[in-house]
């Protein structure tokens, strides 16, 4: 019995000698610094062979450098003035704050991309598509990465390779970083849900609410949001120095730096507190630094990550500036060794990277410069050499000439004739609650030079319709309570009442305007002769849905019936409140009479429907609240879709204000764009390849474009940096198209 005692106690004390010994082993590993081997147990006692990246002092391994967010390097190098050292194109916002780990800096993107990047020059080692927004900072543990994405996940990658060890799906958002301390990664998630995972496994270990210790720090979480008790105070101080900030300061030999959403990122004196360095991007920045080895990373909502170093540790870059400068228009773009795609690919590039030409191939490659001095080929399916002017970003290859219009001080909305000699615009612009209003119609002819007053009235739908040839024009006016439709010549006269209504529109031939009448539990669509002054009935729409489905319940400016181009047909948006599942329709009326075919769409409302020149096509805009709520932001989605549903049909995210060129061949849109340096971007859709070609991006909020029949192209943007100038406008024309 006693022999059997001291073989139990023997045993115990054998497996603490070799517990103690296997935590002196990891507590050793630790402090190594080049990539090695170890083997490790996970919880069911099972090895495996993980590689390992340890981390030296002066790297940044997760946000605000360790778990008590003070935000403080060790690093001495760091001082300014400050000189950029390279910057990195991703293919959306960089919210997320980066780490660094052993020449590695590690970063997450709205493009939903983890990305690994060289820490000293420009360039990439992985990169990890998660599905979704990327906008915390990842963490850095025992050589994995550990992040979150907006799809609600957590993702664990080995550090070397990018390689996914695990995921895990939590019930809310997750709006902060993930915490890693000692084997263990901590997550708070909307709802004020705190979990504790297994960093080997992924495995839910503990689940509580609101506030949790790690290490010495109390952390709390408060709707997604997950820092320690004190975070927030401390931070206050310094965003109140700079102008509206949402970054974090970090701090290095004296200096605090931060960002703001006046693009800027600032360096400010510990003891003066006064600005010292200051360096604006192209967009907000609501990332924080995070200083290693003398460098300072930061990400910025213009799509860029950003390395800065002292002024002397920066190599000067050959001097490339007379040679063509190009961009990239596709996320992931391929870069090769040489003059075919299938040689090696030296790099990806993202959507808003801009590159030198070094030459120009016969079938349309281009031979361009990395930001590394490094050349390659790239197609010209992923790249556009540009020209600038003002605002404009143009494609070189497309567009021969801009000519910028005249249009006059606090005019808004224009619309321009089909054959582009003839531009009406409003004037004496108001809000009327909710709802835009124009007091006064204006008409100008050519570069808009000396416009004329037309007529006064109330005007809530800015939308002017035009015959073919341009020879006539319809408006809608509000008389007290009643809606009107009216028509004039092109030069403004001949004005008069045809009947009342809503959303007039002219057909090709300019004998017959096609509008709608809104009853109680029906919408009803005529059209009126104007050479006979008699009307029909073309259809009714029942409302057998719930109108208040439809944001704000009363739309005040009802999107316009299209005609066919033989004046046979009409198109007819047909928004979710017509249906009892909510969901639009595009309506197929015959000119004579009578609902031909319905073209079902899962959106809330459909807008600006056009029929192609050949009249096979139909495009039509989508509008939506995002999550099917109010107060959600509203998408808007371009569709090309086949009228008798027999040929292709395309989507586009985030897009609007389509057309046609005049001979069918193509499709103008507008997308806004993802990051903050361009607010928007026109696409041409060749119908022959359906590939697409960006003509233009725009720093200025493009809403309108109009393709003419004489080939060239209207825009009009809002122009918000302007107080005495509404909008902006310029015309196109274009080399091959």
């Amino acid at each position: 019995m006693r022999s059997s005692i001291y073989i139990i106690i023997i045993f115990i004390l054998f497996s603490i000698i070799s517990c103690e010994s296997e935590r002196a082993t990891v507590k050793k590993t630790t402090q190594r610094t080049e990539p090695i081997t170890q083997e490790t147990k996970n919880d069911e006692g099972i090895k495996a062979v993980e590689s390992v990246i340890k981390t030296p002092e002066t790297s940044w391994s997760m946000f605000m450098g360790d778990i008590s967010y003070l935000g403080r390097s060790p690093d001495r190098k760091l001082k300014p003035p400050l000189e950029l050292l390279w910057k990195f194109k991703t293919g959306g916002a960089v919210i997320s704050s980066p780490i660094v780990v052993d020449g590695t800096v590690y970063v997450g993107s709205e493009d939903h991309r983890l990305y690994a990047l060289n820490s000293k020059e420009w360039g990439s080692k992985w990169e990890f598509y998660a599905g979704e927004r990327i906008i915390a900072s990842p963490t850095f543990s025992d050589g994995y990465i550990y992040f979150s994405s907006r799809n609600n996940k957590v993702y664990a990658l080995n550090a070397l390779t990018g390689e996914k060890k695990w995921e895990f799906q939590a019930d809310g958002w997750i709006n902060s970083p993930v915490v890693a301390y000692r084997q263990k990664i901590y997550l708070g998630c909307y709802d004020n849900k705190i979990y504790t995972l297994n960093a080997f496994s992924g495995r839910l270990e503990s689940q509580t609410r609101v506030t949790i210790k790690i290490g010495n720090y109390d952390y709390v979480c408060s709707r997604g949001d997950f820092y320690p008790l004190d975070f927030q105070y401390q931070t206050k101080q310094w965003r109140e120095m700079v102008p509206n900030s949402e970054s974090f300061p970090a701090r290095a030999n004296n200096v605090v730096y931060i960002g703001a959403r006046d693009n800027k990122i600032y360096g400010i004196d510990y003891g003066t507190r006064k600005i010292i360095w200051q360096y604006e991007t192209g967009g907000w920045v609501d990332s924080s630094p995070a200083i290693a080895d003398g460098i300072l990373y930061i990400g910025s909502n213009d799509g860029y990550v950003y390395a800065f170093a002292n002024t002397d540790s920066v190599i000067p870059k050959k001097d490339n500036a007379n040679l063509r400068e190009g961009v990239v228009t596709n996320n992931g773009s391929r870069v090769h060794s040489r003059l075919d795609n299938t040689s090696d690919i030296i790099a990806k590039v993202y959507e808003g990277e801009y590159l030198k030409i070094k030459s120009q191939s016969d079938s349309e490659w281009y031979q361009v410069i990395l930001p590394n001095g490094k050349s390659g080929w790239i197609s010209w399916l992923d790249f556009n050499p540009i020209k600038r002017l003002e605002d404009l970003q143009i494609n070189d290859a497309l567009v021969k000439e801009v000519r910028r219009l005249n249009i006059p001080q606090n005019a808004d909305k224009p619309s321009w004739s089909p054959d582009g000699l003839t531009t009406i615009f409003f004037n004496n612009i108001s809000m009327q609650g909710l709802y835009w209003r124009g007091g006064s119609i204006w008409l100008a002819t050519g570069d808009i030079g000396a416009p004329k007053w037309v007529a006064d009235g109330a005007f809530y739908n800015s939308r002017i319709s035009w015959s073919s040839n341009g020879g006539i024009f319809a408006i809608e006016n509000l008389n007290g309570k009643v809606r009107e439709i009216w028509v004039a010549k092109s030069n403004g006269t001949g004005m008069r009442k045809i009947a009342e209504g809503e959303a007039p529109s002219v057909s090709p031939k300019g004998d017959r305007v096609a509008f709608i009448r809104r009853d109680k539990g029906v919408n009803t669509l005529l059209a009126y002769r104007l050479d006979n002054n008699t009307m029909v009935k073309l259809v009714e729409i029942p409302i057998k849905g719930n109108e208040r489905y439809v944001a704000y319940g009363y739309i005040a400016d009802l999107e316009l019936p299209a005609w066919s181009p033989d004046g046979t047909m009409l198109a007819l948006g047909l928004d979710g409140y017509h249906y009892a599942d909510n969901n639009s329709k595009v309506g197929i009326i015959s000119a004579s009479g009578g609902l031909i075919r319905e073209i079902g769409i899962r959106s809330e409302r459909v807008g600006e429907v056009l029929w192609s020149p050949d009249g096979k096509y139909i495009a039509f805009v989508t509008l939506e609240h995002l999550g099917r709520r109010v107060s959600n932001l509203m998408d808007k989605k371009v569709h090309i879709a086949s009228v008798d549903r027999t040929g292709r049909t395309e989507v586009f995210e985030h897009s609007e204000s389509v057309t046609w060129s005049p001979k069918v061949n193509y499709v103008a849109f507008i997308e806004d764009n993802k990051d903050m340096g361009m607010k928007k971007k026109v696409w041409l859709l060749d119908m022959q390849t359906w590939r697409r070609s960006q003509l233009l991006a725009s720093k200025e909020d493009i809403r309108k474009i109009s393709w003419l029949s004489n080939g060239k192209i209207a825009l009009s943007a809002v122009i918000a940096s302007d107080p005495k100038s509404r909008i902006r406008g310029w015309m196109l024309s274009l080399k091959r198209v």
